[in-house]
C-alpha cells in the first residue's frame, strides 16, 4: 500500500473533471452538500445546518485526514469549474489495506452519470496508485441509484443489515458492497 498518497491526497484529473483534495477553503461547498435537505434525506442522514453542527463534523473529517483514516476530495466538473459533489475513502486499515469508498452529489447532478464517473475516478486511485486491498461501501437498501454505480465497478453485495440504520424515528436496511483487488 502506497502510504505516502494517503498522506498528501493528490489533485485527481481525468477529461471531465478534477477532483481536489479537501482543504478549508472548500468549506463553504462541503456545507452546500451537508446542509443540503433534498440529499441528506435521499440518504437518510441528518441536514448540518446549524454552525455547530457542522463545525463539529468538518473537525472530525480534519482529524482523521491527520490519522491518514481519510481521503477526501471536493470534485468540480472541469467545463466552468463547476463544483458537483464529494468523494471519499475513508475508515482506511492500512494493515489490512482497505477502506470504504463514499459518495455525495448534488441533486442536480443525479441522474447525468456524472456520480458513475466521478466515483471510477476515485476507485481507479485506490485499486491502482494507493493498493487497496480490498474496498466496501455501504449504502441504503433504497438507493437503487447507488447500487447502480458499484455494481458498475464491480462490487458485490456482501451484506444486508436490516433494521441497522435508525433516522426520524424510522429503520432503514444498509447493504454493504465489496470487492476486492485483483
Amino acid at each position: 500500500m502506497n502510504v505516502d498518497l494517503i498522506k498528501k491526497s493528490p489533485t485527481i484529473e481525468s477529461e471531465e473533471f478534477i477532483l481536489r483534495p479537501l482543504l478549508d477553503e472548500h468549506k463553504s461547498l462541503v456545507y452546500s452538500i451537508v446542509s443540503n435537505k433534498t440529499l441528506r434525506d435521499r440518504i437518510q442522514l441528518d441536514v448540518l445546518d446549524e454552525e455547530h453542527l457542522f463545525n463539529q463534523w468538518w473537525e472530525l473529517r480534519m482529524v482523521a485526514l491527520t490519522e491518514l483514516k481519510l481521503m477526501h476530495w471536493v470534485v468540480f466538473l472541469k467545463e466552468g469549474n463547476e463544483f458537483c459533489g464529494l468523494l471519499t475513502l475513508k475508515e482506511i486499515d492500512k494493515n489490512a489495506k482497505r477502506g470504504e469508498i463514499g459518495y455525495s452529489f448534488l441533486p442536480e447532478f443525479w441522474g447525468k452519470g456524472i456520480g458513475s464517473k466521478a466515483v471510477q475516478l476515485v476507485f481507479d486511485f485506490a485499486m491502482k496508485e494507493v493498493q487497496f486491498h480490498s474496498l466496501f461501501a455501504q449504502v441504503l437498501e433504497l438507493n437503487k441509484a447507488s447500487q447502480k454505480i458499484l455494481q458498475k465497478m464491480g462490487f458485490e453485495k456482501e451484506g444486508h443489515f436490516k433494521d441497522c440504520h435508525f433516522h426520524k424515528g424510522q429503520y432503514f436496511d444498509i447493504l454493504q458492497y465489496g470487492v476486492i483487488n485483483s
